[in-house]
């Protein structure tokens, strides 16, 4: 597999005076909940000239969160893992053009996703009786508070057309931390159902604190698979004179020192303000009208996964079988079938098979859902797990009354001095020999 990164020399980019404006901007119908991103992009000179495009989409968006491109084409950054737009294009003097790209509105928690856990919440809470009943009554409650809390916050910083939406974006940021105490108080519930022995019907959807990260290295690297990140510098511009200069590619995060394998004739480094590797030389010389191309040989860092899936499956199955074994918990047992599914689907995928963006950006996909299904499965596991028994030590029951408390006391003490009583009067009843024996004691 082999990735090309072409860079022209002297310079990419002319001396241009291109301006790029963006802002997101509502939607004019918020029917089709989605956000606009306007992109300008002039020439302020007066002829004509190429100018680029490249501007940044907002975070959390991916590729399928896309509705229009607007003409303009969609990359992937693999050094900050976000989605961008670009084009090289021709302006006309002192011409402007705008760009609209037009994106789903990944900043509202839907409100059929609230209702579900609504009645998800009331539903678990039926099912218990007693003090567990008592005690996730009270959860309920705190839960249903929190959810009116996000549907407020979201009712009032909708979109509206034409207005920025940079007051719902941050709306929605402390939504999902809100969520987020929601979801953990929703696995407290079903864990207190599974407890009582009863099956809490549907997904689990609730989280737990403390479940174990799921790993990412699921194969010694002795046995990943290499691949080559081609440097290419080109010298297009001129075809009489040679260019010479310093050439340097950032590697993707995941890349560290140990994992170049070869950097085919450049030099290897670690910037100190990213923590991250990086291939180099100097001075590099390439004739005119020709190119000079670098193999870098790495290990493959991305498509890792499948021996992953291998585990993740294994550990479902040795789950289930104990759901089974245990019964009466069908709906978990539904739960992790669905989830073995989702596992042998990913089994099947076939992603790229050259190094590039969009390698890069495919494999994490990848790899996050399969964090995902892992983090599910540890989630039933640690529900059907064992509660440590008690080890409060101490009577069980009720404390004690302030006036039984002093009626133990006033015994203890009576105790002792009956005790006291009988030592003087055993004391001073000895005879003599006794006293005698007591002050020279015994010996030859």
């Amino acid at each position: 597999m082999m990735r090309t990164f072409t860079s022209c020399v002297p310079i990419i980019r002319a001396p241009v005076l291109t301006l790029v404006l963006s802002g997101l901007l509502a939607a004019a119908s918020t029917q089709a909940a989605k956000v606009e991103l306007r992109i300008k992009a002039g020439n302020p000179i007066d002829k004509s000239q190429k100018v680029q495009i490249s501007t940044n989409l907002p975070a959390r968006v991916t590729a399928a969160d896309v509705i229009s491109l607007d003409g303009l084409d969609l990359g992937y950054d693999v050094k900050t893992g976000v989605y961008y737009v670009h084009k090289t294009l021709e302006l006309g003097p002192k011409e402007i053009r705008t760009f609209t790209v037009e994106i789903n509105d990944i900043w509202t928690i839907p409100p059929d996703q609230l209702a579900m856990i609504r009645k998800r919440t009331e539903d678990l809470v039926a099912k218990l009786k007693g003090e567990d009943r008592t005690k996730t009554e009270a959860w309920r409650q705190e839960i249903n508070k929190s959810l009116d809390l996000i549907e407020s916050s979201q009712a009032a910083n909708a979109l509206k057309p034409g207005e920025k939406v940079s007051a719902h974006m941050k709306a929605y940021e402390a939504n999902r931390g809100t969520l987020k105490r929601i979801m953990e108080g929703v696995g407290r519930i079903e864990n207190l159902v599974i407890e009582s022995g009863q099956d809490p019907g549907g997904e689990l959807i609730g989280e737990v604190k403390g479940l174990p990260i799921p790993k990412h290295d699921a194969e010694p690297t002795s046995v990943y698979r290499t691949i080559i990140d081609r440097i290419t510098v080109n010298n297009s511009k001129s075809q009489t004179e040679p260019w010479k200069g310093p050439v340097r590619r950032d590697l993707p995060a995941e890349i560290k020192l140990d994992d170049i394998l070869d950097a085919g004739g450049l030099e290897a480094g670690i910037d100190p303000k990213r923590q991250a590797c990086y291939v180099f030389k100097d001075q590099v010389e390439v004739p005119a009208g020709q190119s000079v191309s670098f193999d870098v040989k790495i290990r493959d860092q991305w498509n890792i996964n499948m021996p992953r899936v291998a585990v993740v499956l294994a550990s479902a199955s040795n789950v289930l079988d104990v759901v089974a074994l245990r019964g009466g918990f069908k709906s978990v047992e539904d739960t992790l079938r669905s989830l073995m599914t989702d596992l042998r689907a990913i089994e099947k995928e076939a992603g790229p098979t050259a190094l590039s963006d969009a390698y890069v950006a495919y494999y994490r996909d990848q790899s996050a859902r399969l964090d995902l299904i892992e983090q599910k499965v540890l989630r039933v596991e640690s529900a059907l797990r064992p509660k440590p028994k008690s080890t409060r030590i101490g009577i069980p029951g009720k404390p004690p009354t302030m006036k039984s408390t002093w009626m133990i006391i006033y015994i203890i003490l009576g105790f002792l001095a009956v005790m006291s009583l009988l030592f003087f009067l055993r004391w001073f009843g000895r005879t003599g020999a006794e006293k005698m024996d007591d002050t020279t004691g015994s010996g030859t």
